[in-house]
């Protein structure tokens, strides 16, 4: 029988290998599944976490799939069979985070190491692309752990032991501004910001107020990371805008 490089059981047929289900995020789906059983509850607690505490997963109808699961190929970057051969690997927000682009150009610090966090929390039984040391794929996590470690950390993510790392309290005085105190700020961001052209023209003209251009900008960047586009600057807003680079 084959395996794909981290050695668990390939196949073009995943009946051999008990079978793929469905993997979906806030209608964001790793199509067309993962394996089932463990690795797919291993996959949903990181995924979710991901979507929850790092960037939220784009949005259905805003992108093209490029949330990706089970697939028999080979593994782009070495001369053997994927991890997504066995269906034990997934990519996140794919086409913003591009195999080979240096980690660090398109996840922030904070986001790196709230990624990290996470991978913690499974025991490290998860490898991130992200910490590759040769070609890095950053949108790419695979199964690094054997069956019964797996097993294992399933069991516990479905009992409820494997919770979230605490987040500190913030500091008042690291509290992210309002959006429309800083409109100027705002909208030269919006404006230099790869995905603006995806969205919206540059706002013109740029001025210290929160105009009709500004409102349509900060709604459609909010539907497009998963929000609701109701122009209000809230909590949710802000840390997606944070970990977009805005700083206000």
């Amino acid at each position: 029988m084959l395996t794909s490089y981290n050695g668990w059981t390939a196949s073009a047929d995943p009946a051999d290998f008990g079978g793929i289900t469905p993997l979906v995020v806030a209608g964001g789906s790793f199509a067309p599944g993962v394996r089932s059983g463990d690795v797919w509850d291993v996959f949903n607690y990181v995924a979710n976490q991901i979507h929850q505490r790092v960037e939220p997963i784009y949005a259905p109808g805003w992108h093209e799939a490029d949330d990706w699961g089970f697939a028999f190929r080979e593994n782009r970057n070495a001369n053997n069979l994927s991890c997504h051969a066995s269906a034990t690997a997934i990519d996140y927000n794919a086409t913003r985070h591009g195999n080979g682009v240096p980690t660090a150009s398109t996840w922030t610090a904070a986001q790196i190491a709230e990624i990290h966090k996470i991978l913690a929390e499974v025991d490290n039984l998860v490898r991130w692309g992200g910490d590759f040391t040769g070609t890095v794929d950053s949108m790419h996590f695979e199964i690094l752990g054997t069956p019964d470690q797996i097993a294992v950390l399933a069991t516990r993510i479905r009992s409820g032991v494997v919770r979230p790392t605490p987040v500190p309290v913030p500091h008042p005085s690291l509290a992210l501004p309002p959006v429309r105190s800083r409109p100027l700020s705002f909208q030269r961001w919006y404006n230099a910001y790869p995905f603006r052209p995806a969205l919206l023209p540059v706002i013109r003209p740029v001025a210290n107020n929160f105009g009709p251009q500004s409102l349509a900008a900060l709604k459609k960047v909010q539907a497009r990371y998963g929000l609701v586009p109701d122009g209000i600057d809230g909590p949710l807003t802000k840390r997606v805008l944070w970990d977009l680079g805005w700083r206000g």
